[in-house]
């Protein structure tokens, strides 16, 4: 199962880029490929992925929690983030994390596919935009 209208975030540093993706889920793990070139960008098996996390949102939302691994402060601020709310899930493991932008008409089937693939709940926070810079 792949699906194509997927963008990653790439962190260097502290900053960070949307490149655009494929997210293949394979028999074993989520491989993300570069969609220019095909190029492997990040993979994930499925049982090292403890903790997922959707948002729709102007910018990702994750777990922040000592035992996960951590994502940088930067990822969420900055002028990178459009004024308008995106579909972001966040996948964690102990050592990475992988932040993905779905499109409307594929987030429902890729949250489900990881659901079932992981078996780990996507957990799914209300989200307040006008007050996000408050939260952090």
């Amino acid at each position: 199962m792949s699906f194509g209208d997927v963008r990653t975030l790439v962190v260097d540093g502290n900053r960070s880029r949307e490149v655009d993706a494929l997210l293949g889920l394979e028999p074993a793990s989520l491989v993300i490929r570069n969609r220019r070139d095909g190029s492997v960008i990040g993979t994930q098996p499925y049982g090292a992925i403890a903790a997922a996390t959707y948002s729709n949102s102007r910018r990702p939302r994750w777990k922040s929690d000592p035992a996960l691994a951590p994502v940088p402060e930067s990822v969420g601020g900055g002028g990178f983030f459009l004024s308008t709310a995106k579909h972001w899930l966040t996948l964690q493991t102990k050592s990475e994390f992988v932040i993905l932008r779905l499109d409307d008409k594929n987030v429902q089937q890729v949250l489900s596919a990881i659901e079932r693939r992981t078996n780990i709940k996507v957990e799914r926070p209300v989200v307040n935009d006008r007050n996000e810079r408050d939260e952090k």
